[in-house]
């Protein structure tokens, strides 16, 4: 891929009925995130084999627990988000440390930030937060940033409870996902969500190492 970043000329995309910023930080108040089980945990160390030192973004952060799990893997990390409640919450639990961070991102309307470089990042991570992504942006822009032998792990419900928050993807759209990585790995915590590890997208393959 090139060097210029995905979307740098695309700010005005539609995003549709998507829960807005406002919305989520209304969501982080009232204490609705999402806890980090210990059999989801030990499936990616397993899986994953994290080493110290390995950069790690996560999109789509929330209050920070699964950035602050890598950070204890001995990565660097830095966690986005679009809610300014759920990063400010992060900042307060993780507290000050040069391996972990937390900075703004809107994914569907935003390039990367400039602390972002092309085909520098070892693994990033997106839990419950794809369904609510514009999938060809999102794909670009993760391919943008890993290495050629880089992984992407997601964690997305398998339905949704119809609330105005609620959103899955449908399994063609999970097939979509899945398409063009050399390497796949599934597991389904429950009936109701899905965990993805991919590795070596072929659009990574020649670029920088």
């Amino acid at each position: 891929m090139s060097g210029a970043p995905p979307g740098s000329s695309s700010a005005g995309l539609s995003t549709g009925t998507f829960p807005t910023a406002e919305d989520w930080d209304a969501w982080h108040r009232a204490g609705r995130s999402r806890p980090v089980p210990l059999r989801e945990c030990a499936w990616v160390h397993r899986s994953l084999a994290p080493r110290r030192g390995m950069t790690a973004v996560d999109l789509g952060c929330g209050r920070g627990q699964w950035a602050a799990q890598m950070f204890r893997w001995g990565m660097q990390v830095t966690g986005f988000d679009f809610s300014g409640e759920a990063l400010w919450q992060a900042r307060r639990g993780a507290g000050v440390h040069p391996r972990l961070s937390f900075a703004h991102w809107d994914l569907n309307t935003e390039p990367p930030p400039s602390t972002v470089q092309p085909h520098s990042v070892d693994l990033v991570t997106c839990r419950w937060v794809v369904p609510y992504l514009h999938l060809p942006r999102f794909l670009a822009t993760v391919t943008w940033m890993l290495k050629p032998h880089g992984v992407l792990y997601l964690l997305t419900p398998l339905h949704s409870a119809g609330g105005p928050m609620d959103r899955h993807l449908a399994e063609d759209q999970l097939s979509h996902l899945m398409t063009r990585w050399r390497y796949c790995l599934t597991t389904d915590f429950s009936r109701s969500n899905r965990a993805m590890l991919l590795r070596g997208h072929d659009s990574t393959a020649e670029g920088p190492r």
